[in-house]
């Protein structure tokens, strides 16, 4: 006990032993083992004599002399004959850190009072004739001794005896302190084997498991134990802490926020080192302006129920909030209950299953709301019986005290309470609540109920945000049977920026590319050059082990080496309670705070200063911040359930396998529409080189294992061997079938993330492949688009949404201002895609025109081909794709335009337009022959789409009619004798119509978006100082969103005209005041100086007149448009010349028909340059 102390402790200046005991300790320091079992001294005798010697040199002292005093009395202790339990073994304690010597490495189990730990080890009471040769090796220990403390005086070795270690034989219990008027003291030794179990907080009393002890525990007494143990047998232990990773444990954490809106930056500090398994927030004041990935949970799940106006009338305050570690499987439990704030998420760990609730009552809150509640629980127990159940939030009911005993909880009131139905119901579910730790006004609001007891609450040291008074942070910690096993996200790659591109040049140089090509058949050429590249990566490109990190990237080595101090501090003081200990944790959480700051805020100058030098990771900033895609790790579909990676990905396989249909028979014939396409492409070696050189700085694999980046630094190497394979396989007609594999990836769409019907696949093809399909797309696009249908404007040069919806606009408008109606059939195709029959996009290519070897090509380019979905990193097993075009494919645009380029064969009587799938049939309607005319073809449309493999989805078409008059000619139009729902607006390519031709939804949607982006923009932006970036990201963000398709609802009013202006303004005030530029009140004329920014409106004016120049100078291909512009043409030559004539109207919406609006603002500009 003393050596140790001597030799890890220096003594002071000043301070002199005599020359027996300095040379006695000299050689304990220089060789710890020389104590031998046999020293005929008695190590006690000697200690004590060391004590006594070292009080008489250092009592000018005060902090050693406090030492010694403490040394003192343990040696007297460990004389004390009821400690002992063997002639060999003497527990002793001592002040330094346990000993890490490999033949001694004991546990130092330390109370936080009175004694410190068990070193017993190195000192074996004996007899030896010299004290030279103390130390020798220890032999196995067979027991372990650990010291409670910090109980009540009465609590005796009987109730310990009794009440803990009943089970366990060979245990001898000792009372160290009898006589202390605050706490009493134990000695406890046990065999060795069961460390383990008293390492575990849940073995000692909680107020659950011993109710005689918990009864006489301190009341400030965090849990009634703590312990502490180092190095057991290789292991590390460690309990009670907010952030523990300690794999024994379930960790989750609530609070009450009282708003994170203000405290986002807070926020985001604090919890990018948290670590827990599930995060639980109420009153989070979010709206769904704030997106997820505002919130810093990088490495979570977020699901969120924010304030509506169905769970209260106010639109600010409430909202509850679940975040669920991102490498656990977590779903949402949907309820009926509308009217409360709360969420309801079951995840799996450690094999159990776990059902966690949020759940906010605001204050006053009606008892409808608990009672939806109560039946809300109802449902999840009786849906999910086999689950821990563990319910969080601020239920506000402080007039009820809570209590529990072996079968449930237990309440009383103190006066009548206001809402009986939640201690009622929770009795009667035999749940326990399990919080007891008060605010600082002594009220619980807070409450955790839940089916289990084993559940620990302790009041967190660390907080997501600062606490509010009435509600302190609360830990919950939850015993596992067994040590959890995550899912390991760890993964090798290819370092392709750091590859010795020169060596691998000239490995790719010694090939004899022309005899190897041509000597070989297409797919054998290709498996060559793929050989050859697969070969340089194994041999050439350095491989790497990525272990994902759960540090935000700006993170420093100092700033995580401050973390994982902190969590150390964090620890020793949960396991002690020292005010020293706790000063030392607040200084390095101050500290991490600081730095965390600093670190920030140069990562922050570094992103924007990039915005010129490389804009892709400042808008990758942008996008991590803006949007998240994470997939839960357990997803549904229909009645199938699948959960971890590799079972997730096949359901997603399955699924998007389901949309593909079997080959079409072969009794539909297309007529034969013969136009002069050419039957073969051509390009050359420069074409490819371009090609490659667009790779510069892509940085995604495709599923062939090769790089952008690595395709682009061999391009000079690669250019002519893959010209000469393009080459033959346009002769040859076939496609390689290595070009033919796809990785998909399912992207979110809306709705629930754990089904997988809400989301579309988006495939992933090889950069060669994808050079290869632009290359031939280039060489036919010019005569294909002159053979499309002029009714098509999807994916085609010189044409856009914008085109389409200016197109239909004009007819409406025109028609409805003869006060003649306008009905239209809005439709949606069912995977249209997906669906394409590959037997008659052939046959539709070859009585198009197309001639061999092309046509011999598309058949091998879309016959045979396969794909895997990746999810987590892990591919699902292969399947073959039977139908359509693949999606991500520079060709598959333009040939699904082809496949049902035929349409206007089927319309006789109607109008019609199309952006790619996307299909509208409308014409005029007088009576009600016409209405019938147009259900007739659109009969006609749905027959012919069902021959060619097509089909709609009724549930998403609309019919819509257009008038200015009250009298409407009403008529339900079906499809396969289902009636289409007729609605009032519509959103049509992202713009909403209304039935009366004006677009006061559209203005309103587009404003309340805009202001929402806005306030996301300022709030990752408050930080930023250079105009620049500000300024890009509203026009890119928020101004965008304000002007998409202006040209076609420019609004003539001034009250709409100055609601757009106002999203303006309000950017204008938080610039001014982020960038610090002056101006007078109200007058934003300096701030749009300074950010060379104009107005709105005239934005509007000038996109009016960019149109129209671009229309007639045809960079905009539009026929049917350029033939609605009346050019004047003067018969004389005069001194003021206006380019075209504007028609007369009569009414301010046919006033403010696009085309003529455009011809009218044009004539004034160009009255006001002359």
């Amino acid at each position: 006990m003393l050596v140790d102390f001597i030799i890890t402790q220096s003594l002071p200046a000043g301070v002199k032993l005599s020359e027996e005991l300095s040379t006695f300790l000299k050689g304990s320091s220089s060789n710890p083992n020389s104590l031998s079992s046999e020293n005929s001294l008695n190590v006690a005798t000697i200690l004590q004599s060391v004590v006594d010697e070292l009080k008489s040199v250092a009592l000018s002292n005060s902090k050693l002399h406090d030492k010694l005093n403490r040394l003192d009395m343990t040696a007297k202790v460990t004389t004390s004959p009821n400690l002992n339990t063997g002639s060999n073994s003497l527990p002793t304690t001592s002040l330094s850190k346990p000993n890490t010597d490999t033949h001694s490495r004991q546990p130092a189990i330390q109370s936080t009072t009175t004694l410190s730990s068990s070193i017993k080890s190195k000192f074996i009471v004996g007899s030896h004739k010299s004290v030279s040769s103390k130390l020798s090796s220890v032999p196995v220990r067979k027991h372990i001794d650990i010291f409670v403390s910090r109980l009540e005086p009465c609590v005796t070795t009987t109730m310990l005896e009794s009440e803990l270690f009943n089970s366990y034989s060979d245990v001898t219990i000792n009372k160290l302190v009898t006589k202390h008027p605050s706490y009493s003291s134990f000695h406890v030794r046990l065999p060795a084997e069961k460390l383990d179990d008293v390492l575990e907080p849940t073995f000692w009393p909680d107020g659950r498991h011993s109710k005689k002890l918990i009864s006489s525990c301190t009341p400030t007494c965090a849990p009634l134990v703590d312990i502490h143990a180092y190095n057991y047998n290789n292991k590390d232990y460690c309990l009670c802490s907010d952030l523990c990773t300690c794999n024994h444990f379930l960790l989750g954490f609530y609070q009450n926020c009282r708003g994170l809106r203000t405290k986002l930056s807070i926020l985001k500090c604090n919890v990018a080192v948290f670590d827990y398994v599930f995060i639980c927030f109420s009153e989070t004041w979010l709206c769904d302006s704030f997106y997820d990935s505002e919130l810093g949970l990088s490495n979570y799940i977020i699901y969120r129920c924010d304030r509506n106006s169905l769970t209260s009338n106010f639109s600010r305050g409430g909202g509850a909030l679940i975040a669920i570690r991102s490498d656990i499987v977590s779903n949402l439990i949907y309820t009926p209950a509308t009217n409360v704030e709360h969420l309801f998420v079951k995840l799996s760990f450690n094999n159990i299953n776990y059902v966690v609730c949020s759940v906010y009552f605001p204050p006053n809150c009606p008892l409808s709301a608990y009672e939806s509640f109560i039946s809300a629980v109802q449902s999840v127990l009786l849906l999910h019986p086999e689950c821990v159940f563990i319910f969080c939030g601020d239920f506000n009911l402080p007039d009820i005290i809570w209590s529990n005993d072996d079968f449930g909880l237990l309440y009383n009131t103190v006066s009548n309470p206001r809402v009986q139905c939640i201690p009622d119901a929770f009795a009667f579910f035999n749940f326990f609540q399990l919080n007891d730790i008060q605010n600082s006004f002594g009220v619980v609001l807070d409450l955790v109920f839940s089916n289990v007891n084993s559940i620990y609450i302790s009041k967190a040291v660390t907080s997501a945000v600062p606490c509010d008074p009435y509600h302190p942070a609360l830990d919950i910690m939850i015993k596992l049977d067994k040590p959890s096993s995550l899912l390991d996200r760890s993964h090798n790659y290819y370092d392709f920026r750091r590859a010795p591109y020169s060596k691998i040049c000239e490995f790719l140089n010694s090939f004899n590319w022309l005899e190897t090509i041509i000597s070989l058949d297409v797919d054998e050429a290709a498996k060559a050059i793929y050989d050859a590249l697969h070969f340089c990566i194994l041999n050439f490109v350095p491989k790497v082990s990525y272990i994902p990190s759960t540090f935000p990237k700006w993170f420093s080595k100092n700033l995580k080496h401050i973390v994982f101090s902190k969590k150390r501090a964090h620890a020793k003081f949960k396991a002690s309670r020292c005010p020293l200990d706790y000063a030392e944790f607040s200084a390095l959480r101050a500290s991490y705070k600081t730095e965390y700051k600093r670190c920030h805020t140069v990562f922050l100058s570094r992103t924007e200063s990039m915005l010129k030098s490389n804009p892709g990771s400042f808008w990758d900033f942008v996008r991590v911040n803006k949007s998240s895609n994470e997939i839960p790790h357990s997803v549904h579909y229909e009645n199938l359930q699948s959960s971890g990676s590799e079972s997730v990905s096949n359901l997603f396989s399955h699924y998007f396998n389901t949309v593909y249909v079997p080959p079409l028979s072969n009794d539909f014939s297309s007529p034969f529409l013969f136009h002069d396409l050419p039957s073969t492409c051509s390009f050359n070696i420069d074409d490819v080189d371009a090609g490659l050189d667009a790779l510069k700085n892509v940085k995604s694999v495709g599923p062939d294992g090769l790089s952008g980046i690595f395709l682009y630094n061999v391009k000079s190497s690669l250019c002519f061997p893959l010209w000469l394979l393009f080459k033959r396989s346009i002769d040859s007609g076939v496609f390689p079938s290595s070009f033919k594999i796809s990785s998909v990836t399912p992207i979110f769409k809306s709705g629930d993330k754990a089904d997988v019907k809400n989301y579309r696949p988006v495939s992933i093809l090889s950069h060669i492949s994808k050079l290869f399909e632009l290359l031939v797309l280039r060489s036919i696009q010019s005569p294909i688009n002159s053979i499309l249908i002029d009714e098509q404007h999807g994916f085609r040069p010189g044409r856009s949404t914008t085109t389409n919806l200016i197109v239909f606009s004009d007819f409406v408008l025109k028609a409805v201002e003869k006060h003649i109606q306008v009905d239209v059939i809005y439709t949606d195709f069912t995977k249209a895609f997906d669906r394409v029959d590959h037997g008659r996009l052939i046959e539709t290519l070859y009585k198009t025109g197309f001639g061999e070897p092309l046509l011999s090509w598309f058949k091998s380019y879309l016959s045979d081909r396969v794909q895997w979905v990746k999810v987590f990193g892990c591919k699902s097993s292969i399947s073959k794709v039977s139908s359509g075009v693949p999606q991500g494919g520079h060709l598959s645009p333009i040939l699904f335009s082809l496949y049902v380029n035929g349409i206007k064969e089927m319309v006789k009587n109607c109008e019609l337009l199309m952006f790619a799938d996307d299909l509208k049939l409308f014409r005029k309607i007088e009576n009600l022959s016409d209405c019938s005319t147009l259900q007739n073809d659109l009969n006609n449309l749905v027959s012919w789409f069902n021959n060619i493999g097509l089909q709609f989805n009724v549930n998403k078409c609309h019919s819509m009619s257009f008038l200015r008059h009250r009298f409407p000619i009403n008529y339900t139009y079906s499809i396969n004798g289902s009636s289409v729902t007729s609605v009032c607006s519509k959103k049509d390519l992202g713009i909403i119509f209304n039935f009366d031709l004006n677009f006061h939804s559209h203005t309103e949607m587009i404003c309340c978006k805009a202001l929402k982006t806005l306030g996301f923009v300022m709030r990752i932006s408050k930080e930023f100082n250079l105009s620049s970036s500000l300024k890009t990201l509203y026009c890119s963000l928020v101004r965008s969103l304000l002007e998409y398709s202006s040209v076609l609802w420019d609004p003539y009013t001034v009250s709409v005209s100055c609601q757009l202006e106002r999203v303006q303004r309000r950017f204008l005030s938080c610039a001014a005041f982020v960038l610090k530029i002056n101006h007078p009140p109200h007058d934003y004329f300096l701030v749009m100086q300074e950010l060379s920014l104009i107005s709105l409106a005239d934005r509007r004016v000038n996109a009016n007149i960019e149109f129209l120049n671009k229309l007639v100078d045809g960079r905009i291909d539009a026929p049917s448009l350029l033939s609605l512009v009346n050019f004047k043409v003067p018969s004389r030559t005069t001194r003021y010349h206006i380019p075209f004539v504007v028609p007369a109207h009569t009414t301010n919406y046919g006033r403010n028909n696009p085309l003529d609006r455009m011809m009218r603002l044009a004539n004034e500009s160009t009255v006001h340059q002359n």
